[in-house]
């Protein structure tokens, strides 16, 4: 990671979050980044946590146990903590298909109390407690469309890069929706704010829930064009890592 930020002069952009900076200039200067860690309560550790949830696939509590690890030098702070593990927890129930919308949002729930009990104790709201707002508001409102029962949990919660305005928000919309990809893709970036990393938990978790094949081929490509990246490639990687570990043990 230090050699990857000097590299690429990370500490000069603005595409990195301020917890993530924490984190950046903290292990350049040669300095405690775990200590430094513990006052990351933005979204970024939640961003990067559906890998994880992919290697773990069907364990919801090693995939809380390691994100929690991966929260920790950057976002280690209750609610840092708690949404990396609350979206960890919910891929890797996601992902391994033929789960109700309900159970994933259970294992976030379970991930969101283990991160916060484990994190660094600062002033914030409760990452579990909005979770749970979040599914009330939607359920209460089931009658209105999608975009509606978006605004309100906008209204309530948030849509900034703060880790419990950002995840509980990203979790209402995907649940609001039933994980279909393009409608809550669609709503959650159409809120503004942290659009893109809230676009990004979404579509980690509606691609969980759903599947590539519900994704249109062309926003694929595209993507994958641009970054010039193999989605195929990326995946069969993370799952041949984990069975090779699994060999061993």
């Amino acid at each position: 990671m230090r050699e990857w930020a000097i590299k690429n002069k990370m500490l000069e952009t603005t595409v990195i979050g301020p917890s993530t900076r924490r984190f950046l200039t903290s292990i350049i200067n040669g300095e405690d980044y775990i200590k430094a860690g513990r006052l990351g309560d933005t979204n970024g550790g939640a961003m990067r946590a559906a890998p994880i949830g992919i290697f773990h696939h069907g364990d919801i509590k090693m995939a809380t146990e390691d994100a929690f690890e991966s929260a920790v030098v950057s976002h280690g702070s209750k609610p840092g903590a708690g949404s990396t593990c609350a979206i960890a927890a919910a891929v890797a129930c996601a992902v391994e298909g033929k789960v109700s919308i309900d159970e994933v949002m259970k294992s976030a729930i379970y991930g969101a109390h283990y991160g916060e009990e484990n994190g660094y104790d600062i002033p914030a709201p409760s990452i579990e407690e909005r979770i749970k707002l979040a599914i009330e508001v939607a359920d209460r409102n089931k009658d209105k469309s999608l975009d509606e029962v978006s605004k309100m949990l906008y209204r309530l919660i948030g849509a900034g890069m703060k880790s419990y305005e950002s995840i509980p928000l990203s979790l209402g919309v995907f649940y609001a929706g039933g994980g279909n990809y393009e409608k809550c893709l669609t709503a959650v970036i159409n809120i503004g704010d942290d659009a893109d990393t809230n676009g990004s938990i979404v579509g980690a978790l509606c691609g969980a829930f759903k599947g590539a094949s519900n994704i249109r081929d062309e926003w694929k490509s595209y993507i994958e064009n641009t970054n010039h990246i193999d989605f195929y490639k990326m995946a069969k990687d993370i799952l041949s890592a984990r069975n090779k570990i699994i060999r061993k043990i």
